[in-house]
Order: structure tokens, then C-alpha cells, then sequence
């Protein structure tokens, strides 16, 4: 499910390229305290940048997520 939820996360902002962290959890139906933790994740593997506030796509497509089988 995080895995899903993470790479929902790249979709979006690959799409609108910036949102805030409120869009994002409302978006994905999820708290921003599980929002913060996928985003901070999401940075740490190079996938998205963290902002103030919200987050930002990379513009890089070839962003692939791990999935855990």
C-alpha cells in the first residue's frame, strides 16, 4: 500500500510539477504526518524535492520506486 501510495505521489507531482503537502494528503485521502513520511522517503531515493510546505517533481521520468514482493 505505501509502495502504491509513493508512486501515486511521483504521478501527481510529475503531472503539476509543485503541490502542497494539504493537496497532496487531501489528493491520496491520507493524514500529512503519512504524507510527511512517503515524502520524505520519496526524496531520500532522489524520486521528488521537498519544499516549504509541499514538494516538487524531479522532471525526471525515469523515477522508478521500488516494490517489495
Amino acid at each position: 500500500m505505501k509502495e502504491v501510495r509513493q508512486r501515486r505521489i511521483v504521478q501527481l507531482l510529475d503531472k503539476h510539477h509543485q503541490m502542497t503537502t494539504d493537496d497532496l494528503a487531501l489528493a491520496l485521502s491520507v493524514s500529512r504526518e503519512t504524507l510527511r513520511r512517503d515524502l520524505r522517503a520519496l526524496q531520500q531515493q532522489g524520486a521528488i524535492l521537498r519544499t516549504h510546505g509541499g514538494a516538487c517533481s524531479t522532471h525526471d521520468g525515469a523515477v522508478h520506486i521500488p516494490i517489495s514482493v
